[in-house]
């Protein structure tokens, strides 16, 4: 079964704002270290970018705070799939507070399997190995809830 809960770590004190708060770049180090251990899962690990020059690259992101993140505060972060084709993945990663499972931040993230040589990077197919393992988590996935917050255009409404 592809898992939800890939990534857990602990609030450390040098991610600490002036507010004793998490600072928001330290949310995107959470989702971007919960991102490398999905990327593990489905197979654009070390080995695969060292023997193919292959890997995913972000395209675009959104982060929606719900509620502060404290020092020491134990975290998970859930990942689902919420889309693919042949070379992208939208994801949807959640942190949660592992001691009362709050939903503390959201972030969705669109990625693209790039090919990095010859230079500049191009987008390029996931090779069949890696399509068979994005393709089973995306089985399972598609048939998961929607998660309740999800990102949204960003904008002022008059």
């Amino acid at each position: 079964m592809a898992q939800q809960h890939l990534f857990r770590t602990e609030v450390i004190p040098q991610w600490l704002d002036y507010n004793g708060h998490v600072r928001d770049s330290y949310h995107t180090v959470i989702f971007s270290d919960a991102v490398d251990t999905f990327m593990d899962a489905i197979g654009v690990d070390d080995a695969y970018r060292k023997r193919t020059r292959k890997t995913l690259y972000t395209l675009e992101l959104h982060t929606i705070f719900l509620k502060e993140l404290l020092e020491r505060t134990p975290l998970q972060v859930e990942t689902q799939l919420l889309a693919v084709d042949h070379k992208r993945l939208h994801l949807w990663q959640g942190i949660r507070n592992l001691n009362d499972q709050v939903l503390h931040t959201v972030q969705e993230t669109m990625m693209l399997h790039v090919s990095q040589e010859p230079t500049p990077p191009r987008s390029e197919p996931f090779p069949g190995e890696i399509q068979q393992r994005v393709d089973s988590w995306w089985q399972e996935h598609r048939e998961l809830p929607n998660p309740s917050v999800r990102a949204s255009c960003i904008g002022l409404r008059r």
